[in-house]
């Protein structure tokens, strides 16, 4: 099982089994027993944030009951760095289910999916540096005619 800690340090445990699985797809209607399915496919679907946090609790909805802790309430303590760190360790655990399920083609599909998101991430934080640093930006804004497409 891995780990994340919600932006009030509350440590959530992720466990990606055919129950949780399950409660997924009853939940919010994704099924992750088929991860290349779909347009786009479902793995990649996922990594939609807000689609991601609904996923995720699901899966830790268990806990959640037992914490009495509401979607509403869960949601609020994803931030964006706890959600890329709750995403790294939920696709470690879909990833791993996979391989225990015997199915190395959905876990090495996963993974790929994984470093491309994480490349994609990577390479446009780097990019924003690059053009937030750059001592060509302009503090003047267009006029509001330069906005609007001619006819």
């Amino acid at each position: 099982m891995k780990q994340f800690n919600d932006k009030h340090g509350v440590e959530w445990e992720i466990s990606v089994t055919a129950g949780s699985i399950k409660r997924v797809r009853d939940l919010i209607g994704v099924d992750l027993f088929k991860p290349g399915e779909g347009e786009p496919p479902t793995l990649v679907r996922v990594h939609e944030p807000a689609l991601f946090c609904d996923v995720l609790y699901a899966v830790c909805q268990p806990e959640a009951k037992r914490r009495n802790v509401t979607s509403e309430q869960f949601g609020e303590g994803l931030a964006g760095d706890v959600i890329h760190a709750a995403r790294a360790a939920f696709f470690e655990e879909y990833h791993d289910f996979f391989l225990g399920l015997g199915a190395p083609a959905e876990a090495a599909a996963l993974a790929r999916v994984r470093e491309f998101f994480d490349t994609v991430i990577k390479t446009g934080a780097e990019a924003l540096a690059a053009i937030l640093t750059s001592s060509e930006l302009s503090t003047d804004s267009p006029a509001p005619s330069a906005l609007t497409p001619a006819r």
